[in-house]
């Protein structure tokens, strides 16, 4: 099978790790795989460094019939089923674009992966292009609902839900801690607004016995934001109880020493991939109740869901945590079991391509 993944994203996020490991999977079942991106230097270089052949196409701004062209004549060069998998909300656009240059009979089949519960995109001009796709992917029941509820013309019947996975599987550190060490509580994401850093740092001023590492950076090396953590975290006098790594692409070694997972996000959280990887590790999480964020995390049993942008209720929840190691230990083999028994990569591999299969049946 051919396939091209289309990204055009400017950072590297969830999304484009999703994209890397599900390449790399279909690449060592045997598929020939290529990306095409935007000229992106953060994607377009870890991609490459991967050994994808990466082409760099200008799919956004003024029109530009070229790149179209270009990538149709791309496609029409296969000798091979083809697939076309898109990953962002505008590059439907671009890729319709392409496809419909070709003949009937070289058309590919037209997947994309919904990565979003908010739409940002309403406009009618993706209405055709939403037409066009074989097959949506939707990484929460969440978003499969609320994409069908604003895209009413969209046939449900090509709309599958599939939460995420990684391969990310980090062994826990060892038990053997001192006694008097504080808990260690952990957030791993990008450190934006949306995700609901700064309800975190408010929080953790209300528990007792507990530090904080934050694991990830913003969009730049002077982000407002960051900087208006910092100032926070030094107004209420916790900046010496947090860690921060900024970004970096490897964060085992983090999610291995953590305790307490948080994900604290005030925006609806389509399926953060982080959720599996401290399920894998049989890290108990503390997550915002948005989005598929319930889909993923049991109340009481793996985790616990509190109300976002709500401190108070927040810091309650992880001081839970950090007064009763025992429940954080059975709450840790409940998310790892879980994990193995519905969320391993090999599982989710298998539905992904359950879905390109019935796209290229069409």
């Amino acid at each position: 099978m051919k396939i091209f993944h289309i990204m055009s994203n400017r950072t590297w996020g969830g999304g484009e790790v999703y994209v890397l490991t599900l390449a790399k999977e279909q690449r060592e079942n045997g598929h020939s795989v290529e990306i095409i991106c935007a000229d992106r230097p953060p994607v377009v270089d870890r991609f490459k460094k991967e050994g994808f052949k990466v082409t760099v196409l200008q799919m956004h701004g003024h029109i530009n019939l070229f790149a179209p062209r270009k990538f149709a004549r791309m496609i029409r060069k296969s000798d091979q089923p083809t697939v076309v998998h898109v990953h962002r909300i505008p590059d439907t656009v671009f890729a319709s674009k392409a496809i419909s240059l070709l003949p009937e009979d070289r058309r590919p089949s037209f997947i994309m992966t919904h990565h979003l519960i908010d739409l940002p995109f309403t406009d009618k001009k993706f209405d055709r292009p939403y037409e066009m796709l074989d097959r949506i992917i939707c990484v929460s029941q969440k978003s499969k609902d609320t994409l069908l509820s604003v895209k009413s013309h969209i046939d449900p019947t090509k709309v599958t839900a599939i939460l995420n996975s990684t391969k990310v599987v980090t062994t826990k550190s060892p038990e053997n801690k001192p006694k008097d060490r504080p808990a260690m509580i952990t957030y791993v994401g990008r450190v934006v607004k949306e995700k609901g850093v700064d309800t975190l740092i408010e929080a953790l001023a209300r528990v007792q016995g507990a530090t904080l590492t934050i694991c990830g950076g913003g969009a730049s090396e002077k982000d407002e934001y960051v900087i208006y953590l910092h100032k926070l975290a030094d107004r209420i006098n916790v900046n010496d109880r947090i860690n921060w790594t900024g970004f970096t692409t490897d964060v085992t070694k983090y999610i291995g020493e953590a305790d307490i997972a948080v994900i604290p996000s005030r925006w609806q959280e389509p399926c953060a991939l982080v959720n599996f990887e401290f399920l894998a590790a049989g890290v108990p999480l503390v997550t915002s109740n948005t989005g598929g964020q319930p889909e993923i995390i049991s109340e009481g049993i793996d985790g616990l869901l509190v109300p976002p942008n709500d401190p108070k209720a927040l810091a309650e929840a992880i001081q839970r945590l950090v007064d009763d190691p025992d429940l954080r230990k059975k709450m840790g083999e409940a998310a790892r079991e879980k994990f193995l028994n519905r969320f391993t990569y090999d599982k989710f591999y298998q539905r992904v391509m359950s879905v390109y299969d019935e796209a290229l049946g069409k």
